[in-house]
């Protein structure tokens, strides 16, 4: 993420279908407790599913920045103001556009960054 600068990935199957996603805030835990560490090794699935289901116990992984959060999608015929309201609910920098709720083909991402963007060429 750092080589790239982007602030999380989508994690997607075989088939390009959404299935999770990987953000700063998950990527975070390494750094402040070197008890994750290990996991830098990991596939960025088991990363992931490990890192949703750490024991409560550790204070690290019982703070609401690290709880687990539903990946927020969009579909084509949503409206720019359907994705702000979804972005402001959630408290999200990003959400990902797929091509119908039920299949999840990704298709892209919109940012805080697009809408903003957008909205000051009006």
């Amino acid at each position: 993420m750092a080589e790239f600068k982007v602030s999380g990935l989508a994690i997607v199957d075989d088939t390009g279908r959404l299935k999770g996603a990987l953000s700063c805030r998950d990527v975070r835990v390494l750094g402040k407790d070197l008890h994750f560490f290990w996991r830098m090794n990991q596939t960025v699935h088991n990363f992931v599913r490990k890192l949703r289901n750490m024991s409560d116990t550790t204070e690290e992984a019982s703070s609401e920045e690290h709880r687990p959060r539903t990946i927020v999608k969009c579909i084509p015929s949503d409206t720019l103001g359907d994705v702000i309201t979804k972005l402001h609910k959630f408290k999200l920098h990003k959400i990902y556009l797929v091509d119908t709720p039920s299949d999840r083909k990704l298709k892209g991402v919109v940012s805080l960054r697009d809408v903003l963007k957008e909205c000051l060429k009006l």
